[in-house]
């Protein structure tokens, strides 16, 4: 365990020195979420065609204090920050993944999870990528939801969402599967939506978030790059989808998504916070807008929990195809800049989610291929009752 945490430790530090003096450009995130505080600041716009910002008023808010720094220091403290978020949620994910039953257990799939977490991540936090901490709030969630610990639940939830709209599906479905977390989600996402009033004028406020429905439209409707979701593979592949289509597609794997989620909760598996953020992640990486290589860090913790739990269980064939997956989405970007002529190689990332999204629907529909009999580490148990 202690091991685990200084790779963190010494990762960070790593990421910190090589990208503490980088200048504000397009390859330093920092710098893009700076600006909105400034801009928050002064009370301009968030949303001007010139100036790209994906996230609600909250988050805008939530980097003023980072204005307050050197750039340099800002900088070098947001991606920390950002990294021991993401690795808390971890942390807290692998000790609800284990069997109740085994703390020994729990304390091996977290090491072994970092290795992988770490590699699968190693990009988005040079940028600064504020997709960690939102994964690492939305691991804090589904940890503390099986928990019963409800109101960190919201809480935790409800930070995930004011930094990034995309964590809005985990929440809907913690809230479908948990229904008692309903009205304490819904107070948590009203006080962090009402928090901006407090520190601007109000009319600026309300211009925001008038402002967020178009954002969003123009979100949905980029067309001058090809995303890395399901939708940029099939394009890679020649294949024209409408938006009617990706509508149904959209709404046909989210109920696809609760049924699994469901399925989860209702045969009382141990490691339901796993699967309800895993299965998550992966509707939110091939059916989200806009998305991005790095926004993929968040795959990390996925793979990561399943090798762990599979190399402790020795079954090596799965373990064997989470590695090819990890090296498939490392390499990624070398690979698509080696063979350009090849479009479908640059979505290696969204191919690599497809196939780590039917093993997780696999080990939902037949829960007895997730664990071995008499096994320490269970991930899913259909016999716990």
């Amino acid at each position: 365990m202690r091991l685990a945490w200084v790779l963190w430790a010494v990762f960070a530090a790593v990421v910190v020195i090589v990208k503490y003096d980088v200048a504000p450009t397009h390859g330093n995130v920092f710098h893009s979420y700076r600006e909105t505080g400034l801009r928050w600041i002064a009370g301009l716009d968030l949303y001007p065609a010139e100036f790209i910002f994906n996230y609600f008023p909250p988050s805008a808010v939530f980097m003023v204090p980072w204005t307050w720094l050197p750039f340099e220091i800002g900088g070098a403290l947001w991606r920390a920050v950002n990294i021991a978020v993401f690795a808390l949620g971890l942390w807290h994910l692998s000790a609800v993944t284990a069997s109740p039953n085994s703390r020994s257990q729990g304390r091996s799939t977290f090491p072994i999870a970092t290795l992988f977490t770490i590699a699968l991540c190693w990009s988005a936090a040079r940028y600064g990528q504020m997709t960690l901490m939102m994964a690492g709030f939305m691991m804090l969630a589904a940890a503390d939801v099986q928990r019963g610990a409800l109101w960190r639940a919201a809480i935790f939830g409800g930070l995930a969402v004011a930094l990034k709209p995309h964590a809005i599906v985990l929440l809907l479905v913690l809230v479908v599967i948990y229904p008692r977390l309903s009205w304490r989600a819904l107070l948590v996402c009203t006080v962090f939506a009402l928090i901006p009033f407090l520190f601007q004028d109000p009319g600026y406020v309300w211009d925001q978030y008038a402002s967020i429905p178009e954002m969003l439209r123009t979100r949905m409707g980029q067309t001058w790059r090809v995303f890395a979701h399901i939708f940029g593979m099939f394009e890679s592949l020649g294949l024209a989808i409408t938006d009617a289509q990706k509508t149904i597609v959209r709404l046909t794997a989210a109920i696809f998504v609760l049924f699994l989620c469901w399925q989860t909760r209702s045969n009382r598996c141990p490691g339901s916070a796993f699967f309800l953020y895993a299965l998550s992640t992966c509707y939110i990486l091939l059916m989200g807008a806009a998305i991005e290589h790095n926004t993929y860090a968040m795959m990390g913790p996925v793979i990561g929990l399943l090798a762990a739990c599979t190399w402790i269980d020795r079954r090596m064939p799965v373990f064997v195809l989470l590695c090819i997956l990890t090296a498939m989405t490392v390499l990624s970007h070398t690979i698509m800049k080696e063979f350009p002529s090849y479009p479908f190689l640059a979505m290696l990332k969204p191919f690599a989610c497809t196939i780590l999204f039917l093993l997780l629907t696999t080990l939902v529909w037949k829960p007895r291929l997730a664990t071995k009999d008499n096994s320490g580490t269970v991930i899913y148990d259909q016999s716990v009752t």
